[in-house]
């Protein structure tokens, strides 16, 4: 799987990103905030469970004595339903954000590029979410050094 690529001046400018699906490119635009309210709730509905197998980890860690907590372990066990269920969900959030007219392009894509997609696809409409995944892997990776 390719790295994302970097948006250029006029892609920030005017909110849209690059995808490449089937081998195409395609221009994905930013929608308003009020267009993706249900989309989000969706996101929100698909990671709540993910983040709960976090917090709970967190609490029994706290619970057993721990000075602190191992986020390595944390979101550990979280991933069992990442890497199950919750990749057919992020590929399912792609479809939701995607114009109908690139439908037929995400169908034919590869499951990398959709995967890609759904990243740009974050980080269009929630960029926080990016934000704040980066911020936790920066802090798992410190308290391993």
């Amino acid at each position: 799987m390719a790295g994302r690529k970097k948006r250029s001046e006029a892609q920030v400018l005017f909110q849209e990103a690059t995808i490449t699906l089937g081998g195409e490119p395609h221009t994905l635009a930013v929608r308003s905030m009020k267009d993706t309210r249900e989309w989000r709730e969706q996101l929100g509905t698909m990671l709540a469970p993910h983040l709960g197998a976090v917090v709970r980890e967190s609490q029994v860690a706290v619970e057993n004595g721990a000075a602190e907590v191992d986020m390595v372990s944390a979101l550990e066990a979280a991933l069992p339903g990442i890497m199950g269920k919750g990749a057919e969900d992020i590929i399912d959030l792609l479809y939701a954000y995607a114009p109908d007219d690139m439908k037929e392009a995400i169908d034919a894509a590869s499951d990398g590029e959709r995967f890609d997609a759904a990243l740009e696809v974050f980080a269009l409409a929630v960029p926080f979410v990016l934000k704040m995944a980066k911020i936790g892997l920066r802090l798992m990776t410190a308290s391993q050094a």
